[in-house]
Parts: C-alpha cells; structure tokens; sequence
C-alpha cells in the first residue's frame, strides 16, 4: 500500500477561485483557470520570492509536474521546504512524498515519516493516510499498528478516499486487529464510489467472492469495468479473462479482446497468454497467436512458456525448432510446472533439443512424479529400471539440491 499521491493544482482549483481577492495568488489561479500555465508561474513565483507560503507550495508543484516552467524535482523539493517550513500542511505532506520517494531529495524514509506526522498533526488528511501506512509497514521509524489505524481512521473520516480503501484492506485481512470482512466491504465500497480505481478493482473481487456482501458477478464486472476504463491493469487483465471464461454466465469474446488487448499493451504477461490462447482457440490469427505468447514467455508466464515449447515441438504457428522448445520447456519446469518437467524429462530420454541424459530425465520426471503427474511416474519406473547405482544416487542428489532450477544449471 503506497502512500497517495501530493495534493494537485486541480484539486485546489475550485477552492482557489472563491478566495479572498487580496490573496496574492488570486491572479496565479485566474491564468491557471484558463490554461494559461506560464502567467500562473510568473505570478506565483513574485508571490513566492515575498515569502508567501501559499505561492512557493503552488511553485513546487508547477516545478513537480512541469507545468509553466521546465520539471524540476530539486526545485520543487526547494520550494517545498520554504512552505512547508512555514507550516504549509500541504507543502509539508508533498515534501515528504519526495522524501519518501527519493525525487529531488535523497530518499530518507525517516524524513518523510517526520513531515507527514507535521501535516497529519494539523489535520491534513492525506498526510494521516501516508504516515498511518508507514505505521502499519514500520517504515522511517518503529511499526505501529494501534496508531497506524488510528491514522486511517482520521483520513477515512475526513473522505479521503485511499485511507478508505487501506483501512479497508486492514479489516480484510485482519491487520492488528479481528478480520471484519462486512467493515471492509463498506469501506471499500465508500472509496470506490469516490472514483478510486483501485478500490473499484478490490470491490469487484469483493462482489466476485462474496467477501462482506452478497455474491454478485454482475457487480463484480460492473466495478471491474469502472476501474478498467480508468485504465487500472489488473482490472483490465481480470475483466477480461472474465468475459473470455463467462465468469458471470455468459461468454463476451469482443469485450474480453478489448480488455486483454487494453492490458496486453502494458506488457501484462498474463493477459499476453490470454490473448495467445484466445487466437489459437478461434485459428484467426496464429502469427498474432505467436507473438502475445512470446511476449508472455518472456513476461514469465510458466503456462506460455510450456505452451511456445509445445508449439517449437509440433510446429504449430512457427517452424518446428527442437532446441528452442527444449530451451521454453526447462524455463517453465524450473517455475515447478509438472507438465513441463515430464516434457523435459522425456527431451532429456531422447535427446530432442539437448543430448541425451538418462540421469536428468529420471530427476525431472520425478519432480512431475512428485507434483501428482501420474504419466510421469509411470515413465520413471521404466527408465529408472535401467541406471546403474551411482547414477541412482545422482538422480537423487539432483532432486533433493537447487542444480535442477537454477538458471545456470545444465
């Protein structure tokens, strides 16, 4: 659970615009309000070179997000200091968002614990929300998981919506306290009403798994799909992998390409496979096919590193490569996938992308044996009839060490 994001220009804008008319930062927001950035940093700035907390707070997001003036994180963290050394609670929890980050300042947990705990004193409630997860985490200073709660608490009290969603995840996972799954579910359903991606996804596996309210997987794909188009990964990912297996009774394949595509496009390996095996499943596309499993392979996905091994093996979509299917297939049995390591094992029995290795065949086929492939144990028994004692005794060595999983190891 990492600390929210610093307070923003937009979210002061309205609050800005209704302010006193001898605030000296009343014409900043008034070029601000029309997209005028350069005006808003030039008046700001004057404002800030008089000493006024406000307006130097105001020059160190300019300097954050590179809006007016060129991004500068030292700037930013140098006009952060001025305010929040005035007592800006805002300055003071962006300050300590940059220390805890290490952006323009080195990062010094300690230092950010310290200006959140300013910030949260005067009430600011996303600093409560960042310090009570530092609390919780135990990081710049001791765990402390009454105050940390307590934290939450105050941040959730004043809506802010991520204290919602972490104190949430308190009760869910019973944090210091007796788990409260019907508690959590409110609060995650409070946040997720605000807008918060996050906690949209987390109360569409809530309604998915009947945590803390009724079982729904109409509203699990509702709120999924709210988090999905706010562009959250996960929830893309998950929501499509729903719609593609008819998760709540019926089978969506066009919303389910949207979305493994929408995931895909990050580089979330799993919606790679997904959509891999949506495009072997229909025959549209077997380059395409190729291509999402590579790049779920890559990604580490142990299923599409057996499967891109199984289609080098039987030239499936690709020219038939005995050596790079035995180079898949031992990525993805060292991962622990039982299939994987019988298809290793037989490789190794006869030879096909690797020399022949009756010892490692017998280890990798007892690993499948082990993890309940019943095929595996049967092939064992054969092949094992015809080693001698000492290569027994290796096969042994082999299975009971880390040679077989390490990358190194041949």
């Amino acid at each position: 659970m990492a600390p929210p994001k610093h307070l923003t220009l937009s979210a002061l804008l309205a609050l800005s615009l209704v302010s006193s008319c001898a605030s000296p930062t009343r014409a900043g927001w008034q070029a601000y309000a029309r997209g005028d950035y350069d005006e808003s940093a030039a008046s700001w700035s004057a404002a800030a070179d008089e000493g006024d907390a406000e307006a130097q707070f105001l020059m160190g997001v300019l300097y954050e997000d590179g809006q007016g003036v060129a991004r500068d994180p030292e700037q930013a963290a140098r006009w952060y200091t001025l305010a929040a050394e005035q007592g800006h609670a805002a300055a003071q929890n962006n300050l300590g968002l940059l220390y805890y980050s290490g952006i323009g300042v080195p990062c010094d947990r300690t230092e950010a614990r310290y200006w959140y705990g300013v910030a949260a004193e005067k009430g600011f409630a996303r600093a409560q929300t960042n310090l009570g997860l530092m609390c919780l985490a135990g990081e710049g200073g001791e765990q402390d998981l009454d105050r940390g709660r307590t934290l939450l608490k105050q941040g959730a009290r004043a809506d802010d919506a991520k204290a919602q969603r972490a104190l949430a995840l308190v009760y869910r996972d019973g944090v210091g306290v007796d788990a409260d799954e019907e508690r959590a579910a409110s609060l995650m359903r409070r946040a997720a009403e605000a807008g918060l991606a996050d906690a949209q996804y987390d109360l569409g596996l809530f309604y998915a798994d009947g945590r803390g309210l009724p079982q729904s997987q109409r509203l699990a794909d509702a709120w999924l799909e709210r988090a999905a188009e706010q562009g959250h990964v996960e929830a893309q990912f998950v929501l499509g992998w729903r719609l593609r297996t008819g998760q709540s009774g019926e089978v969506d394949l066009a919303g389910a390409t949207r979305w493994l595509e929408a995931a895909a496009q990050t580089g979330h390996a799993s919606a790679c496979f997904q959509l891999a095996m949506a495009r072997l499943a229909d025959g549209s596309g077997p380059s395409e096919a190729l291509c999402w499993m590579e790049q779920a392979a890559e990604g580490g996905v142990a299923a599409a590193q057996y499967d891109l091994a199984l289609m080098y093996l039987r030239g499936r979509a690709v020219n038939a490569d005995e050596a790079r299917a035995f180079e898949w297939c031992e990525r993805a049995a060292r991962q622990g996938l039982a299939e994987a390591q019988a298809t290793l094992g037989r490789c190794y029995a006869a030879g096909r992308g690797c020399e022949a290795d009756a010892v490692r065949a017998c280890a990798w086929l007892r690993l499948a044996a082990d993890a309940g492939h019943a095929d595996a144990a049967q092939e064992l028994e054969a092949l094992q009839a015809g080693l001698d004692e000492a290569q027994r005794a290796r096969v042994d060595a082999l299975c009971t060490g880390d040679e077989l999983v390490r990358a190194d190891a041949r």
